[in-house]
């Protein structure tokens, strides 16, 4: 967990900034209700922990490429 807002807290300001923002979330239980709830948004995408910088590289390719 971060220090001052959780990962939903973060998306929403995010959000608030710019909608079209792409975002992934890195949790190591995603399981999680609230990783759930959030994975239901639809610029967001879903990284495990630990991961490689290879795995995250990839998952950053992927989302930046998608079409809106």
């Amino acid at each position: 967990s971060m220090p001052v807002m959780s990962g939903a807290q973060v998306y929403e300001e995010l959000f608030s900034f710019d909608p079209k923002i792409k975002v992934i979330l890195a949790s190591g239980n995603p399981n999680d209700k609230r990783v759930k709830k959030l994975l239901k948004e639809k610029n967001i995408t879903f990284q495990t922990k630990p991961f490689t910088f290879e795995k995250l590289a990839a998952k950053v390719n992927w989302l930046t490429s998608r079409k809106e």
